[in-house]
């Protein structure tokens, strides 16, 4: 099973992503910046921390973004 890391799982499109990864029989980690632990995107600490502590992953997606 693969792995794969979502930025930003909770928005419109973050969330069908995670949907259709998991669908599909992947692993998908879905965070943000207010899951736990948290992910945010304007801190490189936070993205290293995610990444170096815990799986590895065969892939990572960010759908960060604003829109009306």
């Amino acid at each position: 099973m693969k792995n794969i890391l979502i930025i930003s799982a909770t928005g419109t499109l973050g969330g069908e992503i995670t949907k259709l990864f998991s669908q599909n029989h992947f692993n998908a980690v879905a965070v943000t910046r207010n899951s736990t632990p948290g992910l945010n995107i304007d801190d490189t600490q936070s993205i290293e921390k995610k990444i170096e502590a815990e799986i590895f992953y065969d892939a990572v997606i960010c759908v960060t973004g604003h829109g009306a």
